[in-house]
């Protein structure tokens, strides 16, 4: 019966692994540096210009979310959900967005130097601008977003999906892409230098 007890309330604690007072913290001031807001549901809220550098938003739910220019700087974003939320300026720089989706999110001139992309879903979403220097960008989808002048600069994107992505005037610089990937960015006008099409 004990180890019932026990089971149960690990579960339970699992399930709400945030900090009750940092998910207050954020809601009432929108600054909460380091916080752990892990799992939190932030679905709809208004986060504009909040700062949540260096925090802990592993699988978090920010579906419909509002982070106008809002600080994420070195935060891990693992698996969590941005779909339908607009991030618009945020600066997203030295992050972990390791399995995260962001599907049909206005990320229009954010910053997303140096920041693990792996595996993360940008599918449909408006990334004109968005600066991805030098991130890693493997096994990403791409798939009918806008990545008209985005910053490709020193990035892998030969295991990401592009299928029916806008890249008019995108730069991408010192880049690897699959042929059929570069046979497609030049047909979009896309400005390629120094790329190796393997």
């Amino acid at each position: 019966m004990i180890g019932k007890i026990f089971l149960i309330m690990a579960i339970i604690s699992f399930s709400f692994s945030f900090k009750k007072d940092d998910l207050k913290k954020l809601l009432t001031t929108k600054k909460c540096a380091d916080c752990d807001l892990s799992k939190a549901n932030l679905a709809g809220k208004d986060l504009a210009k909040a700062d949540l550098s260096g925090a802990n938003l592993k699988g978090a739910n920010l579906k419909g979310a509002d982070l106008l220019e809002a600080n994420l700087w070195g935060s891990n974003l693992e698996n969590a959900n941005f779909s339908e939320t607009r991030l618009y300026n945020a600066n997203i720089q030295e992050s972990e967005l390791k399995g995260a989706i962001f599907d049909r999110s206005d990320l229009k001139v954010a910053y997303l130097q140096g920041s693990n992309l792996e595996n993360t879903s940008f599918k449909g979403s408006g990334l004109w601008g968005t600066n991805f220097t030098g991130a890693s960008i493997d096994s990403s989808d791409f798939t009918d977003s806008s990545l008209s002048g985005a910053k490709l600069r020193e990035v892998e994107l030969q295991n990401s999906t592009l299928t029916n992505s806008l890249l008019f005037e995108a730069i991408i610089k010192e880049t690897v892409m699959s042929k059929k990937q570069c046979a497609y960015a030049k047909k979009e006008k896309a400005i390629l230098t120094d790329v190796e099409c393997e």
